[in-house]
């Protein structure tokens, strides 16, 4: 159980380091989709809002080159 409770920590600290790096951009949601190479919008919703089904290594690594941050920021709790 402690495992599972470590990765909704990080999944709440991923999907909160997106929004906070993607609101200081200036981006929408969907732009920051478009930045992403086949990222959908909802895609970039259900990460900002804690619900990462179906996302991997290689989403999380295109976000962070679209805004411009080094990808293990997005890990960091801030």
């Amino acid at each position: 159980m402690k495992y599972n409770n470590k990765i909704s920590d990080m999944i709440i600290v991923v999907g909160k380091n997106v929004k906070k790096y993607r609101i200081e951009k200036g981006m929408t949601q969907q732009e920051l989709a478009f930045h992403c190479d086949k990222t959908d919008r909802c895609t970039i919703s259900n990460l900002e809002c804690f619900n990462c089904n179906g996302l991997n290594l290689r989403t999380i690594i295109k976000i962070s080159l679209a805004l411009n941050v080094d990808t293990y920021k997005l890990f960091i709790h801030t």
